[in-house]
């Protein structure tokens, strides 16, 4: 879905209609690269994405708005998750934990192939696994256009009545946090002012929704 990014960053008023229509047109050829060789044609769809994600001028692909890292906020959770009484209620005593470094990242974006999740998905919900899929209008690292579509396209036994389903809005505390559709085992969810780490953007929300399951 690297075509969808083109237009979430045109509704983000991070791209002009030249734009989309000329990063659109590259997509198309490095997706038909890789049905005639795989490993060109993803070697080509990923230099597309670093030209486009240079292009788009954004200084942080978690959080569109922001103009630094999530640095502290990583920080911040790297500590409270180091905490002798977390790891004690998390039973993960004398493990340390840590962001994975930027190497092991590396090694995993261009030595590896994209691959799709869809038929997990399908598992899950079929053996009717209470899930929840949350995301925020503001994350561009996995912008919802792509995410939607995902789901859409998930060829489980309640695909049809889910993708029917009507949205509605997500109202906690007489305030509007975004919206939410939800058919059976499946809750999707979409959030304000919400990057890609959504329970540090909006924590009350974020609990109350976990709560609930």
């Amino acid at each position: 879905y690297l075509a969808l990014d083109e237009l979430y960053l045109y509704e983000n008023k991070k791209f002009n209609m030249f734009q989309v229509m000329h990063h659109s047109a590259t997509v198309l050829i490095c997706r038909a690269m890789v049905y005639m060789n795989r490993d060109l044609g993803y070697k080509l769809c990923r230099e597309v994405e670093d030209d486009q994600d240079d292009a788009s001028g954004l200084i942080n692909f978690f959080n569109i708005k922001m103009n630094r890292t999530y640095r502290i906020e990583y920080n911040a959770m790297t500590a409270f998750l180091n905490q002798k009484l977390t790891q004690k209620e998390l039973g993960v005593e004398g493990r340390k934990f840590a962001i994975i470094n930027s190497t092991a990242g590396e090694h995993l974006r261009y030595e590896d192939y994209y691959d799709t999740y869809l038929d997990e998905m399908k598992n899950v919900l079929d053996a009717n696994i209470p899930t929840i899929v949350l995301y925020g209008d503001l994350d561009y690292a996995c912008q919802h256009k792509a995410g939607f579509n995902s789901i859409e396209n998930t060829q489980w036994n309640g695909q049809v009545p889910f993708n029917n389903a009507p949205w509605e809005d997500l109202i906690f505390h007489s305030k509007k946090y975004g919206k939410k559709k939800s058919y059976r085992n499946l809750a999707l969810y979409f959030l304000n002012d919400a990057g890609h780490l959504i329970e540090l953007d909006q924590p009350e929300i974020s609990f109350n929704i976990l709560r609930q399951y």
